[in-house]
């Protein structure tokens, strides 16, 4: 984990039960927390779960989480020099590349893209 590996980090981002946390001068994102909408860029999103309902709320138990930061893979070597979280879905953008990718939650259309679905790894944007 990162205590451990003294990796330094520059920026952190939290959204909605997960954080983000880049190291500018090696541009690698790590991410942890609630894996739900595939938010955390590794590709992967929970699995099962059970759903209890009382009287007037409904909650799942069982979510899968990242405990430990995990380097999102989809993002070595784009050079990444600043971190965002929304609610439910990331952005990390390269300025030397001109390039902004995304991840997470599509609900709302948040990704710029035709589609409402979840985007599981970092994708880069297609400019307007």
């Amino acid at each position: 984990n990162l205590v451990d590996s003294n990796i330094k980090i520059d920026q952190v981002a939290a959204g909605y039960e997960f954080s983000l946390a880049l190291n500018t001068s090696t541009g690698n994102v790590y991410s942890f927390g609630n894996m739900e909408n595939a938010r955390l860029g590794h590709g992967e999103t929970p699995r099962g779960g059970v759903f209890h309902f009382r009287e007037h709320s409904a909650y799942r138990t069982n979510l899968k989480y990242e405990y430990h930061p995990r380097l999102v893979e989809g993002l070595i070597g784009k050079h990444i020099d600043k971190i965002y979280a929304a609610p439910r879905s990331s952005i990390a953008c390269s300025s030397r590349n001109n390039t902004t990718f995304t991840w997470g939650s599509g609900a709302w259309y948040l990704h710029g893209t035709a589609s409402s679905g979840d985007i599981p790894e970092p994708m880069p944007l297609k400019a307007f």
